[in-house]
């Protein structure tokens, strides 16, 4: 494949290394990993593959102090350059002014997302180095660029050495994240959708699942990844979604084996499925008989993050928000995402709250 890296206004930010120090490195290796656009699979650069090896060398030892003054200038570096970072992701979401850590914590390890690559790097580090703690992000395979770029531009700031460190990695995540939560130096480490029969609104149920599913092309960490719908409805609930799905054409996903998946394994397509680049989000509904055998199911996972269910059922509701074991609950709405509000994750999906005193 021919690299098709975006002509940007700053030739100087697409950055191919990982970021320790202040300095773009390669990986001890020379290991490296393709960048890949998913609407087209052209390739657009390489960039480093680190390893646990690599990332303890990186662990912060600079002195603790506070940089509030250079968050501003940050910032004021990102706006400036935002026609430049747009191209390396589909938008951009600057959230360094928002959010504060309640006093020094420590080294922090950071991992961040594809969904978004600018949004959540700078919403968990811009807090954490305005109360003077150092960090070690993980960057996105997926999205690297993009953290990288905002590393460049963090240097421009003046924010000293071993204060910001942006590791890039993509064979070698599990291994990464594994350090990040168990080094003893790391100090903080920062979907399941149910429509019951009882539901008087069908189509607000199904309105909630798709304002739940499909933000930003399905791919928040919020979105509702099983859907589980009564049996005595289900039929009714797939035809009143599939009419609201016709016509309707997402941009391509990253990773899009999704719809072959479901089919290998006994799924019905409804409606879409086309292959690159009409292929969206999918959204998968799971018939249930009875409460107790859908609370199995949904707890059957390894995540916990976000949770929705649909019921006019005053004490149903009540059960199931005790019962289901996720950190976040929507009840009988599909958007549950505030600015004043923190993430509580259980399981797999992460330690305690983020966005809330830690």
């Amino acid at each position: 494949m021919t690299p098709s890296t975006p002509k940007l206004n700053d030739p100087s930010l697409p950055i191919h290394k990982c970021h320790v120090d202040r300095q773009f490195i390669s990986a001890s290796s020379n290991e490296t990993f393709d960048v890949v656009n998913p609407s087209t699979g052209n390739k657009i650069s390489s960039c480093a593959e680190v390893s646990q090896h690599d990332t303890e060398k990186a662990a912060p030892a600079a002195a603790y102090a506070a940089f509030g003054a250079l968050i501003r200038i940050w910032y004021d570096q990102i706006s400036k350059n935002v026609k430049d970072i747009a191209p390396l992701i589909s938008w951009v979401l600057i959230l360094l002014q928002i959010h504060k850590m309640e006093g020094l914590v420590g080294d922090c390890g950071i991992i961040v997302p594809p969904n978004f690559p600018a949004a959540m790097i700078t919403r968990k580090i811009g807090p954490a180095i305005d109360t003077g703690c150092t960090v070690i992000a993980k960057s996105p395979g997926e999205t690297t660029l993009t953290a990288n770029a905002l590393a460049e531009l963090s240097c421009r700031t003046g924010i000293p050495k071993a204060v910001v460190n942006i590791m890039s990695m993509l064979k070698n995540t599990t291994e990464l994240g594994k350090f990040l939560t168990a080094d003893s130096r790391i100090k903080k480490v920062s979907f399941i959708f149910i429509v019951f029969e009882d539901t008087l609104d069908l189509d607000a149920a199904v309105k909630g699942a798709i304002v739940s599913k499909f933000p930003r092309n399905g791919q928040t960490c919020v979105c509702a990844n099983w859907i589980y719908v009564q049996k005595k409805i289900d039929d009714e609930v797939a035809n009143i979604l599939a009419k609201r799905m016709e016509g309707v054409m997402h941009g391509p996903l990253i990773h899009h084996a999704q719809v072959e998946d479901a089919i290998q394994k006994g799924g019905r397509l409804v409606v879409g499925g086309q292959r690159l680049p009409d292929l969206g989000p999918t959204f998968s509904l799971f018939p249930f008989d009875t409460k107790v055998g859908v609370f199995t199911l949904a707890n059957d996972i390894d995540m916990g993050f976000a949770g929705y269910f649909f019921s006019r059922d005053v004490s149903r509701i009540c059960r199931v928000a005790e019962v289901l074991e996720a950190g976040m609950m929507g009840v009988n709405t599909g958007v549950i995402s505030d600015t004043t509000s923190s993430f509580d994750v259980h399981k797999q999906s992460g330690f305690g709250k983020e966005e809330n005193k830690l």
